[in-house]
């Protein structure tokens, strides 16, 4: 099993790269889960914090062995502005290519912190039956890991 970790820009391009942008590849689960909880007083803590781990089964990557089982997973820590639009038939559901981009966002102080931003290709068949490409921002987040099964 070997991870990839992700704190920088350059991190980010490193992995894309190494994964090939995870192209011809799709996504197999996603899991959310919350930050927030009850406190032992009755009150509770909403954060509008999240973490994310996407799983995507993939193997168009040179290092990928074997070639047709391959599951790459990502842990996104600190994940909010989460945009998961999961319209369409299952042929637009592969994977064109991923990005990762620098970003800032506003916290709940509305103090501006810097961040990552989870961007998304695919291709869409439209009503006219022509192959359209569709991008779609899914999350911000603030640091993650890849780790390839």
């Amino acid at each position: 099993m070997k991870t990839h970790k992700l704190n920088t820009i350059e991190d980010a391009t490193a992995i894309l790269e190494y994964f090939n942008y995870f192209h011809d590849g799709f996504i197999k689960r996603v899991s959310i889960t919350s930050r927030d909880e009850f406190n032992k007083d009755k009150s509770q803590t909403c954060t509008g914090i999240f973490d994310i781990e996407i799983e995507i089964a993939h193997y168009n990557y040179g290092q990928g062995i074997p070639l047709y089982t391959q599951k790459i997973k990502g842990k996104f820590e600190k994940v909010t502005d989460i945009q998961l639009d999961m319209r369409g038939v299952t042929i637009d559901w592969v994977i064109k290519r991923i990005d990762i981009i620098e970003k800032e966002r506003t916290d709940f102080w509305r103090k501006t912190e810097d961040c990552f931003g989870f961007k998304m290709m695919r291709g869409k068949l439209s009503e006219r039956n022509e192959w359209e490409m569709v991008k779609a921002e899914l999350f911000t987040f603030s640091e993650a890991i890849f780790i390839e099964e």
